[in-house]
């Protein structure tokens, strides 16, 4: 399903469990062989929700603020960007554990996307920025957001 203003469009993507128990259990292995520096998946809110947690997890741990430098290929910007398809996992990995991780991900779709990066969450589509955000932004939003739904 596809979470829009005016409600919610469209039927949720079947689980082709196949692809699914492929997905895990690769995210099983990296993460059993250190191979992830960290892992979220896309199914609540899509590509961009996930990926603004990600950078703004950080500040829970007190590390350092990571941003994104992301480029995606074109098409639909409202499925890349936010749709739910089950087994779409973003994930960040060292480059040095890459070649690793290319092995142990034989038989599941996978591609570098972008890079981790001080500062920003920028994001581009089809070689047109669609966000470009500091980081602390994405912190703030998020405690507020939390904030104004709890009262």
């Amino acid at each position: 399903q596809l979470k829009t203003r005016g409600g919610i469009a469209g039927r949720p993507a079947p689980v082709r469990w196949p692809v699914e128990r492929r997905v895990q259990r690769l995210l099983a292995r990296a993460a059993g062989a250190g191979l992830l520096a960290s892992a979220h998946d896309c199914s609540d809110g899509g590509f961009l929700l996930a990926l603004a947690e990600c950078c703004a997890s950080g500040a829970d741990a007190g590390a350092p603020l990571l941003g994104c430098d992301v480029r995606l290929a074109g098409g639909g910007a409202a499925e890349a960007l936010f749709g739910e398809a089950p087994s779409r996992v973003l994930v960040s990995v060292g480059e040095h554990d890459l070649p690793a991780f290319g092995r142990a991900a034989r038989g599941v779709p996978w591609g570098i996307i972008g890079a981790v990066k001080p500062g920003r969450c920028t994001v581009s589509l089809g070689g047109r920025t669609v966000l470009s955000v500091p980081v602390d932004t994405l912190v703030r939003a998020r405690e507020e957001g939390g904030k104004r739904a709890l009262g």
